[in-house]
Protein backbone atom coordinates (compact mmCIF):
# COMPACT_ATOMS: atom_id res chain seq x y z
CA UNK A 1 0.00 0.00 0.00
CA UNK A 2 1.30 3.54 -0.99
CA UNK A 3 1.91 5.84 1.68
CA UNK A 4 0.32 9.50 1.23
CA UNK A 5 1.82 12.90 0.74
CA UNK A 6 1.98 15.11 3.39
CA UNK A 7 3.68 17.81 1.78
CA UNK A 8 1.97 20.73 0.42
CA UNK A 9 -0.76 22.89 1.64
CA UNK A 10 -4.49 22.25 1.07
CA UNK A 11 -7.08 24.33 -1.03
CA UNK A 12 -8.01 26.07 2.16
CA UNK A 13 -5.02 27.16 3.51
CA UNK A 14 -4.07 28.46 0.19
CA UNK A 15 -7.76 30.20 -0.47
CA UNK A 16 -6.83 31.60 3.19
CA UNK A 17 -3.69 32.76 2.34
CA UNK A 18 -5.45 34.04 -0.65
CA UNK A 19 -7.72 36.10 0.78
CA UNK A 20 -5.41 37.60 3.78
CA UNK A 21 -3.53 39.28 0.88
CA UNK A 22 -6.52 40.30 -0.76
CA UNK A 23 -7.22 41.78 2.37
CA UNK A 24 -3.99 43.76 2.66
CA UNK A 25 -3.76 45.36 -0.72
CA UNK A 26 -7.00 47.12 -0.32
CA UNK A 27 -5.65 48.60 2.53
CA UNK A 28 -2.47 49.72 1.06
CA UNK A 29 -3.17 50.64 -2.23
CA UNK A 30 -5.32 53.63 -0.78
CA UNK A 31 -2.45 54.86 0.88
CA UNK A 32 0.13 54.29 -2.11
CA UNK A 33 -1.83 55.59 -4.24
CA UNK A 34 -1.72 58.72 -2.05
CA UNK A 35 1.91 58.78 -2.03
CA UNK A 36 2.43 59.44 -5.52
CA UNK A 37 -0.11 62.12 -5.87
CA UNK A 38 2.04 63.80 -2.44
CA UNK A 39 4.97 63.35 -4.82
CA UNK A 40 3.53 64.89 -7.66
CA UNK A 41 2.52 68.21 -5.97
CA UNK A 42 6.01 68.20 -4.19
CA UNK A 43 7.70 68.03 -7.31
CA UNK A 44 5.07 70.55 -8.41
CA UNK A 45 5.85 72.69 -5.21
CA UNK A 46 9.50 72.16 -5.94
CA UNK A 47 9.12 73.61 -9.99
CA UNK A 48 7.30 76.82 -8.40
CA UNK A 49 10.39 76.90 -6.85
CA UNK A 50 12.37 76.46 -9.50
CA UNK A 51 11.21 79.07 -11.59
CA UNK A 52 11.10 81.75 -8.93
CA UNK A 53 14.46 81.45 -8.46
CA UNK A 54 14.94 81.76 -11.85
CA UNK A 55 12.43 85.00 -12.62
CA UNK A 56 14.76 86.35 -9.34
CA UNK A 57 18.31 85.43 -11.10
CA UNK A 58 17.39 87.07 -14.40
CA UNK A 59 16.02 90.57 -11.88
CA UNK A 60 19.15 90.71 -10.77
CA UNK A 61 21.51 90.13 -13.81
CA UNK A 62 19.08 92.59 -15.86
CA UNK A 63 19.95 94.90 -12.56
CA UNK A 64 16.24 95.52 -11.55
CA UNK A 65 14.40 94.67 -14.67
CA UNK A 66 11.40 91.82 -14.58
CA UNK A 67 11.40 89.38 -17.79
CA UNK A 68 8.73 90.51 -20.26
CA UNK A 69 5.75 89.04 -21.57
CA UNK A 70 7.70 85.95 -23.16
CA UNK A 71 8.93 84.50 -19.76
CA UNK A 72 9.83 81.26 -21.50
CA UNK A 73 11.94 82.69 -23.75
CA UNK A 74 13.66 84.83 -21.07
CA UNK A 75 14.75 82.28 -19.13
CA UNK A 76 15.15 79.61 -21.39
CA UNK A 77 17.53 80.94 -23.94
CA UNK A 78 20.88 80.01 -23.90
CA UNK A 79 19.82 78.02 -20.81
CA UNK A 80 20.94 80.73 -18.40
CA UNK A 81 18.48 80.31 -16.08
CA UNK A 82 16.77 76.99 -17.26
CA UNK A 83 16.97 74.41 -19.92
CA UNK A 84 13.49 74.12 -19.40
CA UNK A 85 10.27 75.53 -18.33
CA UNK A 86 9.33 72.74 -15.59
CA UNK A 87 5.77 70.95 -16.21
CA UNK A 88 2.92 71.53 -13.75
CA UNK A 89 1.84 68.01 -12.62
CA UNK A 90 -1.11 68.40 -10.58
CA UNK A 91 -2.80 64.52 -9.92
CA UNK A 92 -6.40 63.89 -9.13
CA UNK A 93 -7.25 64.13 -5.14
CA UNK A 94 -10.04 64.07 -3.13
CA UNK A 95 -9.47 67.95 -3.07
CA UNK A 96 -8.19 68.13 -7.08
CA UNK A 97 -9.80 67.05 -10.48
CA UNK A 98 -6.11 66.46 -11.33
CA UNK A 99 -4.33 68.13 -14.77
CA UNK A 100 -1.65 66.39 -17.47
CA UNK A 101 1.27 67.71 -17.39
CA UNK A 102 1.72 71.27 -18.85
CA UNK A 103 4.51 73.46 -19.12
CA UNK A 104 2.42 76.44 -20.85
CA UNK A 105 2.96 80.11 -19.53
CA UNK A 106 0.42 82.29 -19.45
CA UNK A 107 0.97 86.04 -19.14
CA UNK A 108 -0.93 88.90 -17.58
CA UNK A 109 0.55 92.35 -17.62
CA UNK A 110 -2.36 94.29 -16.23
CA UNK A 111 -4.57 93.47 -13.16
CA UNK A 112 -5.25 89.64 -12.18
CA UNK A 113 -7.44 88.56 -9.44
CA UNK A 114 -5.69 85.49 -7.27
CA UNK A 115 -9.01 84.19 -7.31
CA UNK A 116 -10.29 84.69 -10.84
CA UNK A 117 -11.41 81.20 -11.54
CA UNK A 118 -12.73 82.26 -14.83
CA UNK A 119 -10.01 83.08 -16.29
CA UNK A 120 -7.97 80.03 -14.65
CA UNK A 121 -10.31 78.39 -16.74
CA UNK A 122 -10.73 80.08 -19.74
CA UNK A 123 -6.71 79.72 -20.57
CA UNK A 124 -5.79 76.45 -18.84
CA UNK A 125 -3.91 74.45 -16.59
CA UNK A 126 -0.32 75.58 -16.75
CA UNK A 127 1.85 78.28 -15.08
CA UNK A 128 0.29 82.06 -14.60
CA UNK A 129 3.08 84.63 -15.06
CA UNK A 130 1.90 88.25 -13.38
CA UNK A 131 4.28 90.51 -15.16
CA UNK A 132 3.41 93.66 -12.99
CA UNK A 133 1.47 93.89 -9.68
CA UNK A 134 -2.15 94.63 -9.30
CA UNK A 135 -3.02 97.82 -7.71
CA UNK A 136 -2.63 98.63 -4.18
CA UNK A 137 -0.06 95.97 -4.34
CA UNK A 138 3.59 95.92 -3.17
CA UNK A 139 6.10 95.93 -6.23
CA UNK A 140 7.42 92.72 -5.30
CA UNK A 141 4.01 91.30 -6.31
CA UNK A 142 5.30 91.76 -9.79
CA UNK A 143 6.99 88.91 -11.93
CA UNK A 144 5.14 86.15 -9.63
CA UNK A 145 4.23 82.67 -11.04
CA UNK A 146 1.93 80.34 -9.59
CA UNK A 147 0.11 77.25 -10.57
CA UNK A 148 -3.17 78.05 -12.65
CA UNK A 149 -5.55 76.02 -11.28
CA UNK A 150 -8.31 77.29 -8.45
CA UNK A 151 -8.22 73.66 -6.83
CA UNK A 152 -6.58 72.83 -3.62
CA UNK A 153 -3.72 70.71 -2.79
CA UNK A 154 -3.78 67.58 -0.21
CA UNK A 155 -3.87 70.14 2.30
CA UNK A 156 -6.53 72.02 1.53
CA UNK A 157 -4.63 75.37 0.51
CA UNK A 158 -5.33 76.68 -3.08
CA UNK A 159 -2.62 76.27 -5.70
CA UNK A 160 -2.92 80.04 -6.15
CA UNK A 161 -1.66 80.84 -2.73
CA UNK A 162 1.95 78.87 -3.39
Amino acid sequence: MRKKSTAGFTLVELMVVTAIIGILATIALPHFTMLVAKSHEATTKGNIGVLRTAINLYYIDTQGLMPGIDLAGALTTGAKYLRRIPPINLPKTPNNIGHAKNSTIVTFAGTLLDNDVTLLDIYGYGWIYKMSANAGMPVNAQGYIYPSCSHRDLQGRFWTTY
